[in-house]
């Protein structure tokens, strides 16, 4: 059977996305985003979750969901495993950065959650990812992101990875690495990485 992974955004065509037995679906960051965009069936069923952010940065901007983590037996992933979170699990941020490093230095080009979850899949082998939930519109506040999108479907691509994108979505040209000069997505102050040049 085909090693598949759903990757899940919150943009409207969510609610598009297909139950497919025997497929992982990892989503992110707020459970209420799910629940308000029409999909609540995510909060049953992800068999991963993810939050980039920083410990302070969850408690303080999504308490409510710091409270759902803290109930859930499924894996969350977190900077580092928390106490709190009995199912919280260190995201593999160095490995990561290590896999896809070119020059011995740590790989910097994750601009947004996706990106990260992307590198994640290509990492674990999924020989397809779907990614539902996304948009990210031309002059819209994350119309940043999308270099670096289309860079890790590139990349997972060449690696002979299939990858799904909905229609809706507007392809775009991928990002360069060697030009990005921002900070490090979820690893950075929040202020600074939206204050960065792009």
């Amino acid at each position: 059977m085909t090693k598949v992974v759903q990757i899940l955004g919150v943009a409207p065509n969510v609610v598009e996305t297909p139950t497919i037995e025997g497929v992982e679906r990892w989503c992110s960051n707020v459970p209420r985003s799910y629940r308000l965009k029409g999909f609540k069936q995510a909060l049953d069923t992800y068999t991963r979750w993810f939050n980039m952010h920083s410990l302070n940065h969850i408690k303080t901007r999504y308490p409510s969901a710091w409270n759902w983590y803290s109930h859930q037996s499924k894996p969350i992933y977190l900077h580092e495993a928390n106490s709190d979170i009995p199912s919280s699990i260190a995201f593999p941020r160095e490995q990561i950065q290590a896999t896809f490093s070119t020059d011995g230095t740590p790989f910097k080009f994750f601009t947004c959650s996706v990106a990260w979850q992307i590198a994640f899949a290509i990492v674990e082998k999924f020989e397809r990812i779907e990614l539902w939930g996304f948009q990210l519109r031309r002059e819209h506040q994350y119309d940043h992101e999308r270099p670096c999108f289309f860079y890790w479907v590139e990349q997972a691509r060449a690696r002979g990875i299939e990858v799904y994108i909905p229609p809706d979505v507007e392809i775009t040209e991928a990002g360069d690495p060697a030009t990005y000069v921002g900070p490090l997505y979820g690893y950075a102050p929040h202020n600074e990485f939206y204050a960065a040049s792009f």
